[in-house]
């Protein structure tokens, strides 16, 4: 057999089985097992926090007990957690929709809850039980509760301390008349603090602690929040959005358009920017739509890693989300201690955030701060401000650098007075301020 009759012979063959299998794959039905459908996640939106109600966020700052001529600031967070379960939880009914002018006394026996920011009675129903009501377009900043004696329930007010306007309401429930009850018969214990009421200026009155009050200081651990979920959040298109460390030495990403900035504050805590360029209108947009708004954009990515209330709404549609801890708001380094996001033409066009959450206290590291009283707060005010500039004053907590012995995932928060001066919330022992209202750094030593 020569060599071109064998090569005629494999070709023959190569060529048959060629053809076998092309046509085994032709006929081929594979058997599949029958799948049910399930969305898939391509990308990741959340950043580990939590999902939250309006209820949730928008909260009284302070809320104070009026008994016999005396005023008490109720501190312990179980009571005020519990005082604000049992009102959201308590039917209300029988609204009184006119609006009435005059002051409720706080002489009498009630309890004023007092939130930063004017509320729009339309957002009552979603603070408390309520059946469908429609309100007036108009706003409180202070629910009055007093006990109505000859029905055994409970009135409650909601009070515009502008204007004095008032709707109010009543709740027919013998449990809450003794609830209520029972928080006034528990008055003079440690979970009160005894407060008076002053006038700053024609338009402020605020409660302030009579004597010293005895706050820790706190030391946390932090741990940082991812920038991906957030890219994959906020982007339209996170597959085109570029990263670039080139800008400044900070992380940047943006699809040409929008764009987030990441820096890095104290301790090596970092927060953000977000910007999406839109035409602004300025159309300012009515307070409970910022809100509704505000809450949905942040459950949207579970952005809520931590204690974050309602503090400030401002003229051109930026909401702020203070951080708070044990009720006291957090100041100083306003970019690592407060979520602002600036609402335009039904979206966002600025969103600030820190990226980095509280975790462990240490305990054994705390140590007892004292605050001056009320009264030497007011005496340093006449000295070195001007007190028709304030509009409030409160007690709250400084993020601090933590420099000896501790990594540097590690702050502190150090409680102190702040005063909110011609619209900005500064320390009161604040060196700049006192120094251009012709004071001295020594005075700084005044407490």
């Amino acid at each position: 057999m020569n060599i071109e009759r064998i090569k005629s012979i494999l070709l023959v063959i190569l060529v048959s089985l060629s053809i076998v299998l092309t046509v085994g794959l032709w006929s081929y039905q594979p058997i599949y097992d029958e799948l049910e459908e399930t969305p898939v996640i391509l990308h990741d939106t959340f950043i580990n926090g939590t999902e939250q109600e309006i209820r949730d966020v928008v909260k009284p700052s302070h809320i104070v007990m009026n008994y016999m001529g005396q005023h008490f600031l109720l501190m312990d967070n179980h009571d005020r957690d519990q005082l604000l379960n049992h009102l959201q939880e308590w039917p209300i009914h029988e609204f009184d929709h006119f609006s009435q002018r005059g002051q409720h006394s706080s002489e009498h026996t009630t309890i004023e809850l007092l939130f930063p920011e004017p509320i729009p009675y339309s957002m009552i129903g979603s603070l408390l039980l309520v059946d469908n009501e429609s309100f007036a377009n108009r706003e409180f900043d202070k629910m009055i509760i007093e006990l109505a004696d000859g029905t055994l329930g409970i009135n409650i007010s909601f009070v515009s301390s502008v204007n004095h306007d008032t709707i109010t309401a009543q709740v027919r429930n013998e449990e809450s008349y003794e609830y209520i009850s029972g928080l006034f018969q528990r008055i003079g214990n440690e979970k009160y603090i005894e407060v008076n009421k002053y006038e700053i200026n024609p338009n402020t009155e605020i409660y302030l602690p009579r004597q010293e009050v005895r706050l820790p200081r706190r030391t946390f651990t932090t741990n940082n929040i991812s920038v991906s979920p957030l890219v994959n959040a906020l982007f339209t298109e996170p597959s085109i959005v570029r990263r670039n460390e080139a800008n400044l030495g900070k992380e940047y990403y943006t699809d040409g358009s929008r764009s987030i900035r990441i820096f890095e504050g104290i301790q090596n805590q970092r927060f953000m920017e977000f910007v999406n360029p839109v035409t602004d209108e300025r159309n300012s947009l009515d307070h409970d739509e910022l809100i509704y708004n505000t809450v949905q954009f942040i459950n949207d990515h579970h952005g809520w890693t931590g204690d974050y209330y309602l503090f400030q709404i401002s003229t051109d549609n930026t909401v702020t989300y203070r951080m708070h801890f044990n009720n006291f708001p957090i100041f100083g380094h306003d970019e690592l201690s407060a979520i602002n996001i600036k609402w335009i033409n039904q979206e966002v066009n600025r969103y600030d955030r820190p990226l980095f959450r509280l975790t462990t206290s240490f305990e054994s590291y705390d140590q007892v701060i004292n605050l001056v009283s009320g009264e030497r707060v007011l005496n340093f005010i006449e000295t070195y401000y001007n007190p028709n500039l304030i509009s409030d004053i409160k007690i709250g907590y400084t993020i601090k650098e933590e420099s000896e012995g501790f990594s540097r995932d590690i702050i502190s928060l150090e409680p102190e007075w702040y005063i909110e001066y011609n619209g900005t919330w500064i320390p009161l022992y604040n060196s700049d301020s006192i120094e251009k209202q012709g004071g001295s750094k020594d005075a700084m030593g005044a407490d």
